[in-house]
């Protein structure tokens, strides 16, 4: 039997989905009880737990919610697992990768789920109690999801803030809670099919498959009471009848994806079941030797050996060679591995380098170095938000946002003291930072680059490189 001690973190991502913290439902009634107050139990062998939700003023969190949560979870992932445990991002990237739409009403929807996230809190109570026995000793411990919401509105000075409308590309910064973002750290999330998500048209499909996937027995068949599994999906109305009316819509469009094989309902009344009956998902008899050159890529960036193997067997040489090297671009990584393996399962989600087939260290070291500055630069879900991001902010705070792309960039050609010259311009507004690098970001894979800098110099008296070299040649020695 597994012990409390060895269990899985409560607030990992599967865990989450399993006790249904998050309803299906897309709606529910302001002025019901279970708006603010519910309450979910269930047993698996001998280990008994219970999970008390207490919503604030915005209620339960519900349908879409669950995929702001998972949003904000892959961009922690993306960014490197911070140790302040922030994301940083813009409404309008949430929103696109939710949505992938950017219509108004959609920012009103976000604000509204970040807050029902924010002011949600669970007792979970957890405990191992021998089938013999009506007494057990439980451990309870509070959750949350979210600690802290820094955003920006626009509006009338006299209105309410409520009334106010979220800036699509202001700078919004999410504190995780700290057990949240330890377990996406300790790689506790779920390897969800991101396709599957993505033709999933209705929230409440979704959500229903996060639930079923952190259900899913390994014989492909699950059966439950009907009445249970709509407490569990967070369905309000504990009505069989109404549970399956909620539910039919989400299990048409599964079934229609292939994802589930078949949905059977038995009995009646409160002891009706529910068996779910998935579709196998087709392996091989047996196992190939994982590639020896992509597992030991994979090890290098420090992920598991087991899911390496694995990894190292369900992807080409090129494709491992292709994420470790964005990898390596990347500073200040938590969680190396999870980044390498996301890569790998959703390549659509990052532009990759094109890494040259040979083996030359020096020559992978190269091409992460331009990786980082030029996929850094040209994501549109991240360079751009924060271009808009910095232009709204003072001159000093642009260059602190803009420095390290500048200072890569005019390596070679700016001097020590070009810099130093460059950021007083800068901090003093003479020079608009953003605008600077933008330059340079455009200029990147054109030959003009250098040129377009020393004239940059020129025109601001900034000192170069070249121009310290040659004054050093022509001094008379002494």
């Amino acid at each position: 039997m597994k012990k409390l001690n060895d269990a899985t973190p409560l607030t990992a991502e599967r865990f989450v989905a399993q006790v249904g913290i998050i309803s299906i439902q897309s709606r529910i009634e302001e002025d019901s009880p279970l708006n603010r107050r519910w309450t979910i139990r269930s047993e698996v062998g001998d280990t008994v737990y219970t999970v008390d939700g207490y919503a604030g003023d915005f209620g339960r969190p519900r349908g879409a919610d669950t995929d702001i949560l998972m949003a904000l979870e892959t961009l922690f992932l993306f960014q490197g697992c911070p140790a302040n445990n922030t994301v940083t991002t813009t409404a309008y990237e949430i929103v696109q990768m939710v949505y992938q739409n950017t219509s108004g009403v959609l920012y009103k929807r976000l604000r509204e789920s970040l807050l029902r996230l924010w002011r949600v809190g669970f007792m979970v109570a957890l405990g191992d109690v021998p089938a013999d026995s009506t007494w057990g000793r439980f451990s309870n411990t509070s959750l949350s999801l979210i600690s802290s919401i820094q955003f920006w509105t626009q509006g009338r000075r006299h209105d309410s803030p409520e009334l106010h409308d979220l800036e699509a590309h202001g700078k919004l910064v999410i504190r995780l809670s700290e057990p949240l973002a330890a377990s996406i750290r300790a790689g506790y999330y779920q390897n969800l099919d991101r396709k599957l998500l993505m033709d999933c048209k209705q929230p409440v499909a979704r959500a229903l498959y996060r639930m079923l996937q952190a259900h899913r027995p390994a014989d492909d068949t699950l059966t439950c009471r009907v009445a249970d599994w709509g407490g569990r999906c967070g369905i309000i109305n504990t009505d069989p009848r109404k549970i399956r009316r909620t539910l039919e819509s989400a299990h048409k469009e599964l079934q229609a994806l292939g994802y589930l094989a078949g949905v059977e309902y038995t009995g009646q009344g409160a002891t009706q079941e529910i068996t779910y009956r998935f579709t196998p998902v087709e392996t091989a008899p047996a196992l190939p030797p994982p590639d020896a050159e992509g597992l030991q890529l994979l090890l290098e960036v420090k992920v598991a050996r087991d899911r390496a193997e694995e990894a190292a067997r369900d992807y080409s040489l090129e494709q491992i060679r292709r994420a470790v090297t964005y990898v390596k671009s990347r500073k200040n990584l938590r969680s190396s591995g999870g980044l390498a393996l996301d890569i790998l399962r959703n390549p659509d989600k990052y532009e990759l380098p094109e890494v040259m087939p040979t083996r030359s260290a020096e020559k992978v070291k190269q091409a992460a170095q331009v990786a980082t500055q030029v996929l850094e630069a040209n994501h549109d879900a991240e360079f751009q938000a924060q271009q808009a991001t910095l232009l709204a902010l003072d001159s000093v705070s642009q260059w602190e946002g803009s420095k390290s792309t500048i200072r890569f960039l005019a390596k070679g050609v700016l001097s020590e003291a070009g810099f130093d010259q460059l950021e007083g311009q800068c901090r003093a507004g003479q020079i608009s930072a953003v605008e600077f690098s933008r330059q340079l970001v455009a200029r990147t894979q054109k030959a003009d680059l250098k040129a377009y800098l020393l004239a940059f110099a020129e025109e601001h008296g900034l000192a170069t490189v070249e121009a310290a070299r040659r004054a050093a040649q022509g001094r008379p020695r002494g």
